[in-house]
């Protein structure tokens, strides 16, 4: 067993029943909207309160098989969650939606030490192209960037 490894998912718990607390506060306040915009809110807190509570009962912490639960995220794993999303939203701002992502999810994959240049390369392009259709689809536009200024779709 690694070093940084331990068997109590304590904190996980309590983040669990957290988000599930949110869930639920918002499959709340999603019943008071109009009856068509409030099925997708409905649905994704649901799933998301249920998910919550199931990790909260101890599904999915590996308890049973007497694994280690967690393992503490090393230094380099910590920076990168701090500094990858703030560099992804400049990224996008600058650079627009299209290239930051197509640059950013396979140079992340790398950084947390994926290897597989073709599964890289599908879940790359499944991401970017589900996004950037499907946004578009519902009127959500995506962030054309500074440099680009205008849209390609």
């Amino acid at each position: 067993m690694p070093e940084n490894a331990t068997h109590s998912a304590g904190g996980g718990r309590l983040f669990a029943a957290l988000i599930g607390i949110f869930f639920g506060v918002q499959f709340v306040l999603a019943l008071g909207y109009p009856s068509d915009p409030r099925l997708f809110p409905l649905i994704v807190s649901a799933i998301g309160f249920f998910l919550a509570m199931a990790l909260t009962l101890g599904f999915g912490f590996g308890e049973q098989d007497g694994e280690p639960t967690q393992q503490r995220p090393g230094r380099r794993q910590l920076e990168l969650a701090i500094l990858a999303p703030p560099a992804f939203g400049f990224g996008l701002w600058l650079l627009g939606f299209w290239l930051a992502t197509l640059v950013a999810i396979p140079a992340i994959a790398y950084l947390l030490g994926y290897r597989n240049r073709a599964v890289i390369a599908a879940v790359t392009v499944g991401v970017a192209l589900s996004i950037g259709v499907l946004f578009p689809l519902v009127h959500v536009p995506l962030p054309h960037g500074l440099i680009f200024g205008r849209s390609f779709l």
